[in-house]
C-alpha cells in the first residue's frame, strides 16, 4: 500500500529490545552491576531509557533441570520486570507485575503441559473494585478518592476534573452554551491536535475521503464530531485486539475494542479539520472500575467522547489519567493491581 517515511528525533543513540541480553553479557554479569540503554520502541516510535540491574545469582529449575541463572531486574516507565538469564545469556525465565510469567521450554513441553491450572482473566486481574457501587445512570458528577499510587506525572486535571490532594472531582461537560467553532479549526496552538502520526494517518486519502462521507457539508465542529462518534460506534465491531491500534488498519478491518475505536475517532475528526487527542484512564461498570481509552475533541472547548460506549460527552465515571497516544498510555501498567478508588460522591 505503499512506504512513507518519517524522521524522529532522538536525544542519544538508542538500541532495540531485542539486543539488550547480547548488550548485557558484553558489558560482563557481575553482581550488584548497574547498566543503563536508550531503548526505541517501534510500537510507540520513541525512545526512553532502560535501567537493569543484576539482582543476584540463583539456581532455577525448570521441567527437572536445574540452570543457574542471574536475575535481572529492568526498570522502563517505572514498570519492573523481573528475568532469568542463563550463563550464555539465553532468557530462561521472565515474569512481569501483573503476574504474567514466561518459562524457556521446548515446544514439545509447551505444547503438552497441563496448564489449566494457571489461567487468569488478565481484565478482572486489572479491575479496581470499589466498596460504594455507583448506581447513576450516565452520572454528571463524580467524587473519588485515589489511593495506594504516587499520582505525579499522571494528566489528573482538566476542564472536566479537578485535583486536590488525593481527591479528585469530574464534572460532564455541558454543551448548551459552547461557543461557535467552524471546521476546519486554524488555531496554531490546536496544530498538534489536527496532524497526522505513524498511527493516527490523518492526512490519508481513506480516511479523508471517509471523514468528507460522514459529515457531508456540517461544518459545525460539536455537529461534525457527533457524526463521526455515532459512525465510529455503529460500524466498528466491538471485539478484543491484540495488535498495536492504527487508524487505517481499523478502517479497513472494522473491529477492535476501546483502544481501536478511539484512534479510528481521532484520526476521522483530524481528518476533518476537528482537533482531537487520545485519552486512557479508568471508567466504571458493575461494580469497578476497568482501564479504557476514549477520546477528547475541540469544539469551542474541549469535549469527551467515548465511540465504544456511544457517549459524547463521556460520563463523570471517566477518569482521565493519561492525554496522548500509545507510548504514554505505557505508564498506567505502574498502576495496574495498586490503584485503589474510593467513591464519595455521585449525581
Amino acid at each position: 500500500e505503499g512506504t512513507k517515511r518519517t524522521a524522529i528525533e532522538l536525544e542519544e543513540a538508542p538500541c532495540l529490545a531485542g539486543t539488550l541480553k547480547p548488550l548485557i553479557l558484553s558489558e560482563g554479569l557481575e553482581v550488584g552491576k548497574r547498566l543503563r540503554y536508550s531503548i526505541f520502541d517501534p510500537a510507540t516510535m520513541a525512545s526512553a531509557p532502560v535501567e537493569i540491574v543484576v539482582e543476584g545469582k540463583e539456581d532455577l529449575e525448570i521441567r527437572g533441570r536445574t540452570i543457574a541463572c542471574y536475575r535481572l531486574g529492568s526498570t522502563f516507565k517505572g514498570i519492573t520486570l523481573r528475568s532469568w538469564i542463563d550463563e550464555e545469556g539465553n532468557t530462561m525465565r521472565e515474569e512481569s507485575p501483573m503476574g504474567l510469567m514466561l518459562i524457556r521450554e521446548s515446544k514439545v513441553d509447551a505444547l503438552t503441559a497441563n496448564w489449566r491450572g494457571t489461567k487468569k482473566d488478565f481484565l478482572a486481574a486489572s479491575a479496581i473494585p470499589v466498596e460504594r457501587p455507583i448506581t447513576a445512570d450516565y452520572p454528571a458528577y463524580l467524587k473519588v478518592r485515589l489511593l495506594n499510587c504516587d499520582l505525579q506525572g499522571f494528566d489528573l486535571s482538566s476542564q472536566r476534573q479537578a485535583l486536590h490532594a488525593d481527591t479528585l472531582e469530574i464534572t460532564r461537560e455541558d454543551l448548551s452554551d459552547l461557543p461557535p467553532c467552524i471546521i476546519p479549526v486554524g488555531q496554531k496552538e490546536m496544530q498538534e491536535y489536527l496532524s497526522p502520526t505513524p498511527f493516527i494517518q490523518s492526512a490519508d486519502p481513506a480516511l479523508r475521503t471517509q471523514a468528507g462521507e460522514i459529515i457531508g457539508d456540517e461544518r459545525n465542529a460539536l455537529k461534525a464530531a457527533a457524526l463521526l462518534h455515532d459512525w465510529v460506534y455503529r460500524t466498528i465491531e466491538k471485539k478484543p485486539a491484540l495488535s498495536i491500534p492504527s487508524a487505517l488498519d481499523v478502517l479497513r478491518l472494522k473491529v477492535g475494542d476501546c483502544n481501536e475505536h478511539a484512534t479510528l475517532f481521532v484520526a476521522l475528526c483530524r481528518a476533518a479539520g476537528i482537533p482531537c487527542k487520545l485519552c486512557a484512564g479508568i471508567v466504571y461498570n458493575q461494580g469497578s472500575f476497568y482501564y479504557h481509552a476514549w477520546s477528547e475533541f475541540y469544539a469551542g472547548r474541549w469535549v469527551s467522547a467515548d465511540p465504544t460506549l456511544d457517549q459524547l460527552p463521556a460520563d463523570a465515571t471517566h477518569i482521565r489519567l493519561i492525554e496522548g497516544g500509545l507510548d504514554r498510555q505505557l505508564e498506567i501498567i505502574r498502576l495496574i493491581g495498586a490503584l485503589k478508588v474510593e467513591v464519595l460522591e455521585y449525581r
